[in-house]
């Protein structure tokens, strides 16, 4: 399989914020706009809580003025853990938390999510 590149269409995977009952598509969350997608081995893992996420989150002004709508970070947890991951940070009015898995960054309504996806 080759490698994703610029203007690739995004799958159509099924994301979950914050319970298993909140799905949302990746391809409608993604249609038209700047996305840069990350993954981490797991929530609470020493290297994705001291550095992965903490990085976007220290470099969202800057990735904003990039004109990128979304981050969306992909891992294996479920929902409630992200969630759990999500409000252990000091990100109100920025980071909503979801499932395996949803946090993203957006640009409409100022709010961040990053997205989580097995």
């Amino acid at each position: 399989m080759a490698p994703p590149q610029i203007g690739d269409s995004i799958p159509d995977v099924t994301l979950y914020e914050n319970t298993p009952n909140e799905a949302i598509s990746l391809k409608e969350l993604c249609a038209g706009k700047k996305v840069i997608i990350f993954g981490v081995p797991g929530a609470f893992t020493p290297t994705c809580s001291k550095d992965h996420l903490p990085s976007f989150l220290a470099q969202y002004d800057a990735i904003k003025l990039k004109e990128v709508a979304e981050i969306i970070c992909v891992s294996v947890n479920d929902p409630f853990v992200m969630a759990a991951w999500g409000e252990s940070y000091p990100t109100t009015g920025k980071i909503r938390q979801g499932s395996s898995c949803l946090f993203y960054i957006s640009s409409s309504a100022s709010s961040a999510v990053v997205c989580f996806y097995a």
